[in-house]
């Protein structure tokens, strides 16, 4: 019985137990929250904006490679009978030096035989002229003869009551005599004419082989077409050569490119930065050619990073036409005119660093190619702190924030600080983002910013 009066008491007691701390904790004061305007304004760091000056700048990776390499091969057959020592793998030598030499004997007797028939054809030649004038001669005198027989026979006809007709018939005779041999004369003078032009054209004939004979004669010497580096030589002192053998491999030096791949984004960039032609200014020739423009080549010491060294350069060509189907970018070729002319970057410029650097740019360097694109429109620089998830950036005018986005943001850009710290920004366009240099930007994490809320700003970083 007390057992089960237990069980009935127990839920009460706990009830009431609960009713009681209820109205305990009701009869409390209850804390009163302070008026609006006195709650605590956050304060937050902001960034003045800075329109970009200079002209605008794409990095990309690049390869040195020769602008020109020339592979010289016998333009004659023969034994090489001379190659000179600076003939080697890694020479330098002289547009003109003389480097190599084919045996010139066979050469010599084929030109001095072409010169001896040269003179024998011209001698032949006057020997014409001569015949030619001496007939002209004769048939000058067989005119003569031929006049005075028809004189003769027009006086013997006039007298045909004095004469026989035996003597006007040889009058007759005698101008068909005079008429005959004026005739083979003048086939003489035409036959001799003739021969005249055939040896005329067997002295061309012997010119040209004579020409040719001095040609090869002077392919017997084999001498550097440019200025460069001999990268590969391929046959010694004693071979034998056929006409088109392989002697050795230049490299042209006055002159250095760099292959490198720019993203199609990159590529928009250059276009969107050019003038816009109409397209009866525009040819088909430009359409296939990329915009010309400065580039900086820069080269530096692995595990150095104050050594740096740069040439200057131009943006050329496509190399090729089209896509890199494996890394979808575009092939390109930068050229650099002045491979010898080298700077230092950073650092102290005396002239004890600069040479302890390469002095020249060579085949097979890893660069890194700055592109200097003409800044066309006005862009503003915003760090890379103040972008907010959905390209949004939050500016601070008049203590209050204001929301602004989506941004354009066109290109990602570093820069170095007055701290010699590398920071990170993004260029949009000033007239469709609404921003303006001066602006001031949201950098500190804020939870619950909204349009309009009041903020403190703290002391302004500027960029660099």
């Amino acid at each position: 019985m007390v057992h089960v009066l237990i069980r009935i008491l127990i839920p009460f007691g706990v009830v009431a137990s609960g009713v009681g701390v209820f109205w305990l904790l009701g009869s409390g004061q209850q804390e009163t929250l302070p008026p609006s305007d006195e709650r605590v304004i956050p304060e937050v760091e902001t960034v003045t904006l800075q329109a970009h000056q200079g002209n605008l700048e794409i990095e990309v990776d690049g390869i040195v490679t020769p602008a020109r390499e020339i592979q010289v091969a016998a333009e004659v057959p023969g034994t090489i009978t001379m190659k000179d020592l600076a003939c080697r793998a890694g020479s330098f030598v002289e547009e003109g030096q003389w480097l190599i030499e084919i045996d010139a004997r066979d050469y010599q007797l084929e030109e001095h035989r072409g010169l001896k028939q040269l003179e024998q054809s011209q001698a032949e030649l006057d020997e014409a002229d001569v015949e030619i004038a001496n007939i002209d001669a004769l048939i000058d005198l067989a005119d003569r003869d031929l006049q005075l027989q028809q004189n003769e026979l027009a006086r013997q006809l006039r007298l045909t009551s004095s004469i026989s007709q035996s003597e006007i018939d040889r009058a007759k005779r005698a101008v068909v005599t005079a008429e005959n041999a004026r005739q083979i004369l003048e086939n003489q003078l035409s036959s001799a004419r003739v021969r005249r032009s055939r040896l005329q054209i067997a002295i061309e004939l012997a010119r040209s082989q004579l020409e040719k004979a001095r040609l090869d004669l002077q392919r017997s010497r084999i001498l550097a077409p440019v200025d460069g580096v001999i990268v590969r030589d391929l046959v010694e002192q004693g071979d034998y050569v056929q006409k088109g053998t392989a002697l050795f491999t230049i490299e042209d030096t006055s002159a250095i490119e760099v292959r490198c791949n720019l993203l199609m984004e990159d590529l928009y960039w250059l276009w969107s930065q050019q003038p816009v032609w109409s397209e009866s200014e525009r040819s088909t020739q430009q359409a296939y050619q990329i915009p010309r423009i400065p580039a900086t080549v820069t080269y530096q010491f692995a595990r150095s990073d104050d050594l740096r060294f740069a040439w200057q350069g131009t943006l050329d060509r496509f190399d090729g036409i089209g896509l890199d189907e494996r890394t979808r970018t575009v092939p390109c070729r930068v050229r650099v005119d002045q491979p010898r002319q080298v700077r230092r970057v950073g650092g102290e410029s005396s002239s004890g660093l600069a040479a302890a650097g390469p002095p020249a740019l060579v085949r097979g360097m890893y660069v890194t190619v700055a592109l200097q694109v003409p800044q066309q429109d006005v862009f503003i620089k915003v760090p890379d702190a103040a972008i907010q998830p959905g390209k949004r950036v939050w500016r601070v005018r008049d203590d209050r924030l204001q929301q602004l986005g989506p941004l354009s943001l066109v290109r990602g850009i570093s820069e170095t600080d007055s701290q010699g710290q590398r920071r990170r920004f993004w260029l949009t366009p000033s007239t469709p983002s609404g921003l303006e240099p001066g602006d001031r930007l949201l950098i500190t994490p804020l939870q619950g910013a909204r349009d309009g809320m009041q903020v403190v700003v703290a002391p302004d970083r500027s960029l660099p």
